[in-house]
C-alpha cells in the first residue's frame, strides 16, 4: 500500500510551522493543485508504482486524469523524474493525455 499523502488546508501554514526553504516551493504549489481539485469536488488519489504521479482524478469507478505538478524543470533528470511518472500513470489507466502543472 501506498503511504498517505498529506496536504495543508491552508498553504499559509507552510511559512508558520518552518517549511522555509526554496525546495519547498514545489510542496506548496502540489498543495495548492489538490486544495483546487478538492475544492471543484474531485474525486483525488496519487500514482506510485515505479515512478509517482502526483494526482489521478477517478470519476464513475474508473481514472480519467493524472496531473504532475513541478515548480520547475531545470535539469534533465528532473524532467525525465516527471514525465516518467506521468507517462506510466498515463500508460496504467489507458490514458491519452494527462497534464503537466
Amino acid at each position: 500500500m501506498n503511504p498517505i499523502k498529506i496536504y495543508l488546508s491552508d498553504t499559509g501554514f507552510y511559512g508558520t510551522i518552518g517549511f522555509r526553504s526554496s525546495s519547498d516551493i514545489g510542496h506548496i504549489l502540489e498543495n495548492i493543485v489538490f486544495l483546487a481539485l478538492q475544492r471543484s469536488g474531485k474525486e483525488i488519489y496519487y500514482h506510485k508504482n515505479k515512478h509517482e504521479c502526483d494526482f489521478e482524478i477517478k470519476e464513475n469507478f474508473n481514472i480519467s486524469e493524472a496531473i504532475q505538478v513541478t515548480a520547475q524543470i531545470n535539469n534533465e533528470t528532473a524532467r525525465i523524474r516527471e514525465f516518467e511518472g506521468l507517462y506510466e500513470a498515463l500508460n496504467t489507466y489507458n490514458l491519452e493525455q494527462g497534464l503537466i502543472f
